[in-house]
């Protein structure tokens, strides 16, 4: 088992921090990991046996990125994750069943967040609205996901929404979309319960739109009218949707390549 000593942080300097992929049997990280006060990158990916984070990660008030990917025993983030003000890219697998408002809270110069393979993770939180800079949002393999949080419309910077394989994900209410006036991309793909396109992207994504992705959504029958409006799109891409019918009549006059 390979493990740490408390000792290995003291008087380090790192800027970066990394685990290779051969060392994947770390269980924990050491509380003095809060030494490295100038630390800015931290990758703990495929780390299979990590349960917990301590407290006093939320003190690397310096960290820009954070990489979780494939900790498949995560149990959560610390509470006061809120606290990691530097924070631009945040990718996560956990076992969390939400992810409380606290955690969100304070993360105002986050970027990019990649929620992947959280499978028991049945809500965002509506605190969705304290993420001012977030740019991209991708959402991956999260199966129990049902809704997205109305708080999302305030995510006025976000320009890329990737969602890949959510099962339960319908999308029916329009999800807060409307708010999304930066939105330049969207890839909504494997999500079986998809019926239609959301309402909410009627308006504020016509004029930015430029990639629109729609892949394996055998439940959509078609594509709403009002995506002949939205006229700076670039690359329209319809792929395994078996029950589509419908194509607006205007979509073939639009500047975008269709696929």
């Amino acid at each position: 088992m390979y493990c740490f000593k408390k000792k290995i942080f003291q008087g380090k300097n790192f800027l970066n921090f990394y685990f290779k992929q051969e060392i994947c049997e770390l269980e924990e990280l050491p509380s003095s990991i809060s030494k490295l006060k100038q630390l800015r990158y931290l990758n703990l990916s495929r780390s299979y046996n990590i349960r917990a984070l301590p407290s006093s990660l939320c003190g690397l008030v310096n960290l820009q990125t954070l990489n979780l990917i494939n900790c498949e025993q995560l149990q959560s983030l610390p509470r006061d994750s809120g606290k990691l003000v530097n924070l631009k890219t945040l990718y996560l697998t956990s076992k969390q069943r939400f992810l409380p408002d606290k955690c969100l809270q304070g993360l105002n110069s986050l970027q990019c967040l990649l929620l992947y393979k959280c499978d028991r993770l049945t809500l965002l939180p509506e605190g969705m609205h304290h993420l001012t800079a977030l740019q991209v949002l991708r959402i991956y393999e999260c199966p129990r996901l049902a809704s997205l949080p109305s708080s999302i419309k305030y995510l006025t910077a976000l320009e890329k929404l990737w969602i890949w394989d959510c099962q339960e994900l319908t999308l029916l209410e329009g999800e807060g979309m409307e708010g999304l006036t930066s939105l330049q991309s969207l890839l909504l793909m494997g999500l079986p319960k998809l019926i239609i396109l959301p309402e909410g992207l009627k308006e504020t994504a016509a004029s930015n739109l430029q990639y629109l992705r729609t892949a394996n959504c055998p439940s959509l029958t078609a594509l709403p009218e009002w995506l002949q409006n939205f006229t700076s799109l670039l690359r329209l891409y319809i792929e395994d949707c078996p029950n589509l019918s419908y194509l607006p009549e205007g979509v073939h006059h639009l500047s975008a390549k269709a696929h």
